[in-house]
């Protein structure tokens, strides 16, 4: 069995379309909208995009084996809100490092339960992976829903370093999101 070789020609007229959609849009944006070149929005536009990247990320992989997510958007929903809820739980209203652990270890530890309640399922049965993630998506929703309350879930001020993983710049420039 041989490895195919990479080719660029390839790459090019599948990334190609993109890239020249994506530069028709900045032209057209920098066109009608006055400071859209400047170099502060074009960070802020990395910033908001950076969680769907991050997300679109790992969905592509996820089609590249041949699979299918329905769930991400719920699940994220839902850890954000378990996260959230564990930092402002003690209500103290003071930062300790052993709270954002705990709050980060809980949002890590429920995310990894939802991948194993969809993973498993679809590796040991024959049941397809659209069925088994409608279903989590729909039992990550009304989690997160009946969580919160259905209501915003804000993060305390006082919680600068949980804070800091959205909203911190490297160097005072470049957000961390964007990194990631």
């Amino acid at each position: 069995m041989t490895t195919p070789s990479w080719k660029p020609g390839l790459a090019i007229r599948r990334i190609g379309p993109l890239l020249i959609a994506m530069l028709a849009l900045e032209i057209i944006f920098g066109a009608f909208v006055p400071g859209f070149w400047r170099a502060r929005n074009q960070i802020d536009l990395m910033q908001q995009v950076s969680v769907n990247a991050i997300l679109a990320l790992g969905v592509t992989l996820t089609i590249i084996i041949g699979g299918i997510d329905l769930s991400v958007g719920a699940v994220l929903a839902l850890v954000g809100t378990a996260t959230v809820y564990m930092l402002t739980y003690t209500g103290s209203g003071s930062q300790s490092l052993g709270q954002f652990v705990l709050a980060i270890a809980c949002g890590m530890g429920m995310a990894g339960a939802f991948g194993l309640f969809n993973g498993i399922p679809a590796a040991k049965t024959r049941m397809p992976a659209f069925v088994i993630t409608l279903a989590t998506m729909m039992v990550a929703r009304g989690m997160a829903y009946r969580f919160n309350e259905a209501r915003p879930m804000p993060v305390p001020d006082q919680q600068t370093a949980f804070l800091a993983l959205g909203n911190a710049r490297l160097f005072g420039v470049v957000p961390v999101p964007v990194i990631v």
